[in-house]
């Protein structure tokens, strides 16, 4: 096993009767650092324990192995190395880092991540080290990001990392790249129920 970070936004129930006096809660952030045998196990996981704090998946950030994470992953006070250290006993994360309300008020019902991925069909020919997509799927990013890891298990396709894992709505097409065409994704996800796939972009190094 190895350390994996996983740097996300949720919702704890209990947030606003915590707020700080004249503030409104809108969710908090927390830096999660649990070992695993892979991300996605990581993701499940972590899944897990915000299951049972009665607390809601907002976005996730960045999540991979410990040994890429950058400080801009994170913009609040941690301790990456001390986290590392306690996780070897379980799942640690850093305080809840709480922040007003922000984001699209009308939510699309399909939500969106840009998965890094390695898929094992893709070895023999030309120099391939992994590729990067934009994934769209149905539902919550927690329920998209579980059907994704179904459908990543199910291809024998293993995730490298994720980056925004978030509601589609508040996501805007100027953010991406042409060969990723965010609504037709979108529009896509929400007309068959199922995932959807923005071209790979392939590349040969890590």
């Amino acid at each position: 096993m190895i350390p994996f970070y996983i740097s996300l936004h949720l919702f704890d129930p209990l947030g606003p009767i915590q707020a700080a006096e004249g503030g409104t809660y809108g969710g908090d952030a927390r830096l999660f650092v649990i070992n695993a045998h892979s991300l996605a196990e990581a993701l499940d996981a972590v899944l897990e324990l915000i299951a049972d704090q009665s607390c809601r998946l907002l976005r996730i950030g960045h999540a991979g192995p410990l040994a890429d994470y950058l400080p801009d992953y994170f913009p609040f006070p941690a301790d990456v190395a001390d986290l590392a250290a306690q996780a070897q006993d379980g799942p640690v994360s850093t305080p809840a880092y709480s922040f007003e309300p922000w984001g699209a008020d009308v939510q699309s019902g399909v939500s969106i991540a840009v998965l890094d991925v390695y898929d094992p069909s893709m070895e023999g020919g030309e120099p391939y080290a992994g590729e990067v997509t934009l994934a769209a799927a149905p539902g919550t990013p927690e329920e998209a990001l579980r059907t994704l890891l179904d459908v990543l298990e199910d291809s024998n396709v293993r995730l490298k990392k994720l980056e925004d894992l978030r509601e589609s709505a508040e996501a805007s097409p100027d953010e991406y790249d042409d060969d990723w065409p965010l609504l037709e994704i979108v529009a896509e996800a929400g007309q068959t129920a199922g995932p959807a796939f923005s071209p790979a972009f392939v590349y040969d190094a890590d």
